[in-house]
């Protein structure tokens, strides 16, 4: 890993918002081009199709054209939207909303929920053809896949894109698959 990740890494709070762009700092096939003062940078990947603003981009918008022709789309925030908005001024913007986790996460519910196995998920006859193929191409990918049940059915399912050490500490109320 080159020293620019490492650095980035290092000063990223661990918190919701920054996961995603850890997760895409630390992925091996991921772009990265920082300013030259070091005070922000884009990281892309072109397999998951998704990119970041994160502090201030480069005065040039090529490294934001370069990003944005490899994802559909690039996320800026609160403190760069105006200057990546001038600097790709044929692109359409719109406003997301990053939801926090609090301190403490809620007790767990009161069914059962666990993790389930990829063929668990094969078995699940009453799931559509799509939210069947969608849970098996996660699992497959070796990401846990949780589910609540009513009974012996699942009902409800649950999976993270990007996942930090502590959050990822934080799901032992989750049993492991069978």
């Amino acid at each position: 890993m080159n020293d620019g990740r490492k650095r980035y890494l290092s000063v990223l709070p661990e918190l919701p918002l920054w996961v995603e762009k850890c997760a895409l700092l630390l992925r091996e096939g991921s772009k990265l081009l920082e300013n030259h003062t070091r005070n922000g940078f884009v990281v892309w990947s072109a397999e998951d199709g998704s990119g970041s603003v994160v502090g201030e981009p480069k005065p040039s918008a090529l490294v934001l054209v370069q990003a944005v022709s490899a994802v559909p789309e690039l996320l800026a925030f609160a403190d760069n939207i105006e200057r990546v908005r001038t600097l790709l001024p044929g692109f359409s913007a719109e406003l997301a909303f990053v939801f926090s986790a609090p301190e403490l996460f809620p007790p767990p519910p009161p069914d059962q929920c666990r993790e389930m196995s990829l063929s668990e998920i094969a078995a699940q006859d009453h799931l559509s053809d799509d939210r069947l193929a969608q849970l098996s191409d996660v699992a497959e990918g070796g990401v846990p896949v949780a589910a609540a049940f009513d009974g012996m059915r699942p009902v409800a399912f649950a999976y993270v894109a990007s996942e930090s050490e502590s959050l990822m500490n934080q799901r032992k109320w989750c049993p492991k698959a069978k």
